[in-house]
């Protein structure tokens, strides 16, 4: 009966999601039909349009342009590297930037997609937009279905699809060819990584590879690795959760040379630019901005260490704080960039199954408190993807910013209340958050 109860819970979250993403749909419609009626004109947009304007990208030989301008930045560089010149300042206009801009993807990103320009550019964007997809709902079907919740994965692939296709800022991460689903997939691997068993170092590590495509990840992947390394009980564990920091120094190790190159588009990015979107340079200097998910991650740990005695029981009561304290630091990581774009928030569904493993089998966490923690994403998704906000003029990106900060600390705090009272148990090595199978 409990786990039936658990079950439902975690159905309303996920086609809460999704019937927020087809009410704003029906919304949209009926509101063009009452105008067009009325006053012969339409309102809204028939269907999801980008949040930021279109960027087209145009071809050294003139042909027709595709979108994708992000993408554009590796497709071009890699193209230089087949060609044999220079990724960041290459010789040739044909390997250059359309926009004017230094690539700005670590080297590791460039050469993996040295391949892919033996097409031409609008197949070679296609076959990267599809494959971000696929391989991020591939790996969410495989993760539900080694915790047993197989039965979840249509409603977690369901509302991934509609909010990635069908909201302003899903749509906006599409037309941008951007790579923040590699971001995601990079997260359920590291995140779900605490309730895997044997398997924990092929998480680690395959989840580090993907956040070495996009290396705003970093943050998020080291905060894990950190209270991995803290909270495990046996050598092997802390091994699995220090493949992280190790694959990610590897990635760039290979690529020394190019790293240099790099350098001067970090500089340009991150430490000369104005800041833009929803970044906290826009409230608190550069280096308080990029040290809050710093902050918030020692100090964390350091109640951790201070409220729990045996590692045994750190590594329960990591299990159960999770996802509420990842969700914090994963909403401040993305605002310490000087360029914090919104669809960055793709990045975050990489959360939504590891929310859904925790709702189900962190047992040691009061009932009430997952169903707060699954209301709050729940809001906060329909809020980062703009469902209901079509046109893009409800809140501006600088707003926004508030409304992340806020949902960071809402997660803080409960992932501190759940700390202190799982903690405060006496049984807790006998609690445990049920692995994956």
């Amino acid at each position: 009966m409990n786990g039936r109860k658990q079950g439902f819970e975690s159905r309303h979250l996920l086609w809460g999601l999704c019937l927020a993403v087809l009410i704003a749909q029906a919304y949209a419609t009926l509101a063009n039909d009452w105008s067009l009626l009325r006053e012969t004109r339409l309102e809204f947009p028939m269907s999801a349009k980008p949040y930021y304007p279109f960027l087209p990208v145009y071809s050294s030989t003139g042909a027709r342009a595709s979108l994708g301008a992000d993408f554009s930045q590796v497709y071009y560089a890699a193209s230089a590297i087949r060609h044999g010149d220079a990724p960041y300042e290459p010789l040739s206009a044909e390997f250059r930037d359309r926009f004017g801009r230094r690539p700005n993807y670590p080297p590791f990103t460039n050469y993996l997609y040295v391949p892919l320009t033996i097409l031409p550019y609008p197949d070679a964007l296609a076959v990267h937009t599809l494959a971000g997809l696929v391989i991020f709902l591939g790996l969410t079907l495989f993760v539900l279905r080694k915790a047993g919740l197989r039965h979840h994965a249509a409603g977690v692939i369901l509302a991934t699809l509609l909010l990635v296709l069908q909201t302003p800022i899903g749509f906006s991460h599409t037309e941008r060819g951007q790579f923040d689903l590699f971001v995601a997939s990079s997260f359920l691997l590291v995140a779900s990584s605490l309730y895997v068993g044997s398997a924990t170092v092929v998480f680690t590590a395959a989840g580090a590879c993907f956040g070495a495509l996009k290396w705003t990840s970093v943050p998020v992947l080291l905060a894990f690795s950190l209270s991995g390394i803290v909270a495990s009980a046996t050598a092997r564990k802390r091994l699995a959760y220090g493949a992280i920091p190790l694959v990610l120094g590897l990635s760039a190790m290979a690529f020394a040379p190019d790293v240099q190159d790099y350098w001067p588009s970090l500089q340009q990015y991150e430490l000369e630019g104005p800041p833009v979107g929803m970044s906290l340079e826009l409230l608190l200097p550069g280096a308080g901005a990029k040290a809050v998910p710093v902050v918030c991650t020692v100090g964390f740990l350091a109640l951790l260490l201070l409220r729990t005695r045996r590692t045994s029981d750190r590594a329960i009561v990591l299990q159960a704080v999770a996802v509420p304290w990842g969700l914090a630091v994963a909403l401040q990581s993305l605002c310490m960039f000087r360029m914090a774009y919104e669809y960055r928030a793709v990045s975050l569904l990489g959360f939504l199954p590891v929310v859904i493993i925790w709702m189900e089998r962190a047992a040691i966490v009061r009932r009430g408190l997952r169903m707060v923690v699954g209301i709050l994403v729940g809001v906060f998704f329909v809020l980062a993807f703009r469902v209901f906000d079509l046109r893009g003029t409800l809140l501006s990106s600088s707003q926004m910013l508030y409304a992340y900060g806020a949902w960071s600390l809402v997660f803080l705090g409960l992932a501190v209340n759940i700390l202190w009272s799982c903690a405060a148990r006496d049984s807790v090595a006998g609690q445990r958050v049920a692995s994956l199978r």
